[in-house]
């Protein structure tokens, strides 16, 4: 017996909604404005956890495709990678067969002034 998910439940939750988690959505769930409808490449569930509380329209693009779910203001606080469980700051907890971290980056300046 395997203990791997089948392709068709396998649940990804994403840490971060800024522009790579944005694109890996996209590009898995077969965003209708970079694909043809029908021609997505993923069919499992994806949540994605948003620091944010405001909703840019880009994440409310998301939130609309199929089997994806934007938590606003839900910022990812502590990950469990035994119990394969990610808990908000919120104390809302998900669970997950794969998880993705993209919270984004800050420039690192050189310490040369000027």
């Amino acid at each position: 017996m395997s203990t791997t998910p089948s392709a068709a439940s396998v649940h990804i939750v994403i840490a971060g909604a800024g522009p790579a988690a944005q694109a890996l959505v996209r590009h898995l769930a077969g965003d209708t404005t970079t694909r043809q409808p029908g021609k997505a490449t993923f069919h499992g569930s994806i949540t994605v956890l948003s620091n944010r509380d405001e909703c840019p329209d880009s994440l409310l693009e998301l939130a609309a495709l199929p089997h994806v779910s934007v938590r606003f203001g839900q910022a990812a606080s502590f990950i469990d990678a035994q119990a394969r469980t990610v808990t908000t700051s919120e104390g809302l907890e998900f669970t997950y067969d794969q998880l993705v971290i993209a919270t984004g980056s800050s420039p690192m300046y050189p310490p040369v002034q000027g």
